[in-house]
């Protein structure tokens, strides 16, 4: 849900993904810290995601 998302931003140290997603929508590549990597790899396969935007690391 938004509000989730809302409160899994609060968490995210990258700029830019932590204000995507609260609309659904995350970045992922190889400059993320690696709980944010790991925490945009947890929303997408539990389909928290409406679009994810990555590079091919």
């Amino acid at each position: 849900t938004v509000h989730a998302l809302e409160r899994d931003s609060q968490s995210i140290s990258d700029p830019t993904l932590k204000d995507l997603l609260p609309f659904e929508i995350a970045i992922h590549h190889a400059g993320l810290s690696r709980a944010d990597r790991s925490l945009v790899e947890d929303l997408f396969s539990g389909g928290s995601l409406s679009l994810l935007i990555s590079t091919t690391t």
